[in-house]
C-alpha cells in the first residue's frame, strides 16, 4: 500500500503567508467603507441632536403671547422684561415681581461648561420654580459635543416681522472629520402676531438684530415669554 504524503512545514508556512496578505488586502478594501459608515452614523447622531434642540425651543415658545429675547445673563433679561411689560400694558410697579415670578425663561448657555463624561458647552436651560436652571432633555441627550446656538430675524426678513418667526441655527464640530455641521430651523410664535393678541411692539419683543447678524457666538441668549396661562396670574 502506498503511503500518501503531506504538506510540509514549508508548505504550510507558505500558504498561511499568502492568507494572511489576502486578509489585509481584503481589510484594506473594506477599511474605507467601515470608516464611511461610523461618519455617516456620527453624523446622523449630531443632526438628531441638533434638531431636538431646535424642536424643543420651537415647541416650549410655540404659545407664547408675549417675549422677549435678550443676550444677556438670565437676571438681566428677566428684569428687563418686566420692565418692558410693565410700560406696555401699565402694570403697576407694585406688581413688577409679579411678572419676574411668572415668566418661563429658556437660557441658550454658549459659555459655561456642563459636566457628564467631560466639560461641554451650548446647552438648553430651563428656570425651575425657585429660580435656578437645569439642563433641558438631560446631558446625555447632547452626547460628548460641544454646540453653538444663535437665532437670528426669519430668514429674508427685511425689516422683520412677527410673522417672519426667528431663525434658530445650531451648529457642531465632527471629530472624525473635522467638519461642521449646521441644522437650521424657524421658531413661530402664533399669538405673537394674532388678531386677539396684536404685535408686540419693539420693546417687548426684540429679534436678536438683523438677517445678516445673529446673536454672537459663544454668548448666552435669554428666551424670556409668558404664556395666557401665566399672564393670567400678573395683575
Amino acid at each position: 500500500m502506498k503511503k500518501s504524503k503531506g504538506f510540509t512545514l514549508v508548505e504550510l508556512i507558505i500558504v498561511m503567508a499568502i492568507l494572511t496578505i489576502l486578509m489585509a488586502a481584503i481589510m484594506q478594501m473594506f477599511k474605507p467603507i467601515r470608516e464611511t459608515y461610523v461618519d455617516a452614523t456620527l453624523y446622523e447622531s449630531q443632526r438628531t441632536a441638533q434638531n431636538g434642540i431646535i424642536t424643543y425651543i420651537s415647541e416650549s415658545v410655540r404659545y407664547a403671547v408675549d417675549m422677549g429675547i435678550y443676550e444677556a445673563d438670565m437676571t438681566t433679561a428677566i428684569n428687563s422684561f418686566a420692565t418692558a411689560y410693565a410700560a406696555k400694558y401699565g402694570t403697576d410697579d407694585d406688581n413688577v415681581q409679579d411678572i419676574k415670578d411668572n415668566v418661563q425663561v429658556i437660557v441658550i448657555d454658549n459659555e459655561d461648561t456642563h459636566t457628564f463624561n467631560g466639560d461641554w458647552k451650548g446647552r438648553v436651560l430651563r428656570r425651575k420654580s425657585d429660580g435656578t436652571t437645569r439642563v433641558a432633555m438631560g446631558e446625555a441627550y447632547y452626547g460628548e459635543n460641544n454646540y453653538d446656538i444663535v437665532l437670528s430675524d426669519g430668514i429674508g426678513a427685511n425689516p422683520w416681522k412677527p410673522e417672519n418667526g426667528i431663525k434658530i441655527t445650531v451648529s457642531t464640530l465632527l471629530n472624525r472629520s473635522n467638519e461642521v455641521v449646521s441644522v437650521n430651523g424657524e421658531i413661530y410664535c402664533r399669538n405673537l402676531f394674532s388678531a386677539d393678541h396684536g404685535v408686540a411692539n419693539p420693546g417687548m419683543y426684540v429679534p436678536p438684530t438683523t438677517a445678516t447678524t445673529p446673536t454672537h457666538t459663544g454668548n448666552d441668549i435669554c428666551i424670556v415669554y409668558l404664556n395666557g396661562d401665566d399672564k393670567a396670574n400678573i395683575p
